[in-house]
């Protein structure tokens, strides 16, 4: 009986460490639909700047895009961490921004906005659709952007 005590006030002790240090997977991870959402208010606000049309939310890209947000956990990379193209995430992407560090979504957004491959996929004429994740994870957010047509 005396063992059993023992044991489970060390895995008590443990388990309080582990939350403790912020690693435990319980409270690791959380979305910002928030974020999320501010993000493709800004997207279209600068393709109004250039008269381009707005593009609308997908639900298809944005289950892709929290697809790979996740992966973005293991790898961060256009690569998938099975080493497949981040396109055959889903038939509908046709182009992917991903960031991750940035604390909010016009910080994301002006990060995006000053690199020439980003900046021309939020501003594609072709694109008329999109998808945005924004996870958060011990406090470091993941940012990812789907564009179809």
């Amino acid at each position: 009986m005396m063992k059993l005590r023992r044991f489970i006030a060390l895995a008590a002790a443990v388990a309080w460490a582990l939350v403790w240090a912020g690693t435990c997977a319980c409270a690791a991870s959380a979305w910002r639909e928030d974020r999320a959402a501010q993000v493709v208010a800004e997207v279209n606000a600068e393709r109004a700047k250039y008269g381009l049309k707005p593009v609308t939310v997908s639900a298809e890209l944005t289950e892709a895009a929290r697809v790979r947000a996740q992966e973005l956990l293991d790898s961060f990379s256009h690569t998938r961490p099975d080493g497949r193209s981040w396109s055959t995430v889903s038939e509908a992407a046709f182009a992917e921004n991903i960031a991750r560090g940035h604390n909010s979504a016009s910080r994301v957004m002006a990060a995006w906005l000053t690199s020439d491959g980003h900046r021309r996929n939020i501003l594609c004429e072709r694109y008329g659709s999109i998808g945005v994740a924004a996870l958060e994870t011990g406090g470091v957010m993941h940012w990812v952007q789907l564009f179809g047509r």
